[in-house]
């Protein structure tokens, strides 16, 4: 399991605790954003790869959820990785969710809607020569303004049969080259939207660590780096996608 997932859970019930329950009505969250169409790539892929979907969908007083992913023909490792890591990820999630809202409930006049947590999971996908590349978008909602948004990406190397996870040793770009390359793109996505850019905010969700750049996925000639809500910018600017020129 993650470290941010982790913690996450972990605190669940103090961010329960103190959650309002004055938000209502269902919460919609949107679909992560798609990569980067890059119509040379596409019109170079002579592999097609369709994933099937799979859902659990519940709904009661305390939780609806409502959770999807692809499962791509004849690539179990990777199947494996999405579903096993959605799955440990939502069971621990729901083991909390009833005691905790009940919780919330309870603090709160009889006469004040408590509207159920939820737990959602949508996903995007591209394939190429090399790769089959997932993104997976996970919303949790236990009250609030908003819901905490959670990104996990998988890489599929089709020609090794292995998940590649590591950016630096996919790429060969250094964390220092990957830091200066993502603030760059970063200031120029930002400015065309006419967003207020917050050098400080970017640069902090920068630095030249591992865990900045570990949700990222792959294509034969670029990479595409994520970053969630607040790493960078206002949860307003949703998530933001960049895309990198690999090394000849």
């Amino acid at each position: 399991m993650s470290r941010k997932i982790y913690i996450f859970i972990l605190s669940i019930i103090t961010i329960a605790v103190l959650s309002s329950c004055a938000t209502t009505g269902k919460i919609t969250p949107t679909p992560p954003e798609e990569p980067i169409e890059n119509k040379k790539e596409n019109e170079s892929q002579t592999t097609k790869r369709k994933p099937q979907s799979k859902s659990l969908k519940d709904k009661t007083y305390y939780l609806e959820t409502d959770i999807n992913y692809p499962v791509f023909e004849g690539r179990d490792l990777l199947n494996k990785a999405v579903e096993n890591s959605i799955l440990s990820y939502y069971n621990e999630f729901s083991k909390v969710a009833k005691t905790d809202w009940q919780q919330i409930k309870d603090s709160r006049e009889d006469d004040e809607e408590c509207p159920p947590f939820y737990y959602g999971t949508t996903n995007s996908y591209f394939t190429s020569k090399k790769y089959t590349s997932v993104l997976i978008k996970t919303e949790i909602f236990t009250g609030g303004a908003h819901p905490t948004t959670i990104l996990n990406a998988y890489n599929y190397d089709e020609d090794e049969k292995t998940l590649k996870r590591k950016i630096t040793e996919i790429t060969g770009f250094t964390y220092s080259e990957l830091s200066e390359l993502s603030r760059k793109a970063l200031y120029s996505t930002l400015n065309k939207r006419g967003s207020i850019v917050d050098k400080d905010w970017i640069d902090s969700g920068t630095e030249p660590f591992p865990d900045n750049f570990e949700i990222f996925l792959m294509s034969d000639d670029f990479v595409y780096i994520y970053f969630e809500p607040y790493t960078v910018a206002p949860y307003s600017e949703g998530v933001l996608e960049i895309a990198l020129k690999l090394k000849k």
